[in-house]
């Protein structure tokens, strides 16, 4: 989930100035809040792999090449139903992200 930071002010510490005068801190802390995740927003993805690798699209029609050692632009979307599928050019061989062959930026 992303995330956009917000401030939240609130009194942290209270110290005596003299006995008539109490000094109230506050301290600004940065919080962060859940921001809308847009899913079809493009991420780059990475070949780690010295050759072509390639699979068929989910979320559309056509398949996907990636050169050797080279990046691309993908949907959020489409990545995640590629690792939710077990695409093991992304879950790797045991699903867990070992030994995978592309790297998601």
């Amino acid at each position: 989930m992303a995330y956009k930071k917000a401030t939240n002010e609130a009194p942290k510490e209270v110290s005596k100035v003299n006995d008539d005068i109490e000094q109230v801190v506050t301290i600004k802390e940065e919080v962060a809040e859940p921001e809308e995740l847009n899913l079809e927003k493009k991420v780059t993805i990475k070949n780690i792999a010295g050759w072509e690798v390639g699979f068929a699209r989910i979320e559309g029609i056509g398949d996907i090449r990636i050169t050797a050692e080279a990046n691309i632009k993908l949907a959020r979307s489409e990545i995640i139903q590629q690792v939710q599928n077990g695409n093991r050019l992304f879950t790797g061989v045991a699903g867990d992200g070992d030994h995978a062959t592309l790297f998601i930026d």
